[in-house]
């Protein structure tokens, strides 16, 4: 399964540096897709340039997921150590049901008659705005400057027909 797409699409590199933080993103990049070819924390910092703890930070916390899996071995001193590797069907489902999640908060806040405002280019899941912030935005975004446009329901529908690119 070819998951480059994943990364190429703004709101779920988006989605996944709002949660699991900015280097899960060139981590994500580096693991192999299968157990046999797992890494270990300690190559992936020496590519990285970073510190073995913050990987491990990143790691344990997309573990918690299960969009990451690991091999756990131990040496003839009993030392453990760990490899890592990319889980993409889960990694592909949990950005599906992120989006569900955003989707269906957004529905909520348009059934109670609030005006939401969003990006057209940089899309509903980085976030939408209330008429207060868009005002003070200058219903401009905030990380593009493209004009906001009021949110619909079917605006919604359209971000929930489009499937991640695989």
């Amino acid at each position: 399964m070819k998951i480059g797409g994943i990364f190429e699409e703004l709101e779920n590199r988006k989605l996944l540096v709002r949660e699991f933080g900015e280097m899960a993103l060139e981590i994500l990049k580096l693991l192999p897709k299968s157990e046999k070819e797992a890494i270990s924390d300690k190559d992936l910092s020496i590519k990285l340039n970073v510190k073995t703890n913050h990987v491990n930070n990143a790691l344990e916390l997309m573990n918690m997921h299960k969009i990451v899996g690991f091999v756990k071995e131990v040496d003839s001193k009993g030392w453990i150590s760990y490899r890592w590797y990319l889980r993409p069907e889960r990694l592909l489902e949990w950005i599906e049901n992120e989006k569900t999640k955003i989707y269906k908060e957004y529905e909520k806040r348009l059934e109670f008659g609030e005006e939401l405002y969003f990006c057209n280019i940089c899309g509903i899941s980085n976030g939408v705005y209330n008429f207060e912030d868009s005002e003070l935005y200058k219903f401009k975004c905030p990380h593009c400057q493209n004009n906001l446009e009021i949110l619909t329901f079917d605006d919604i529908e359209v971000y929930k027909s489009k499937k991640t690119k695989k």
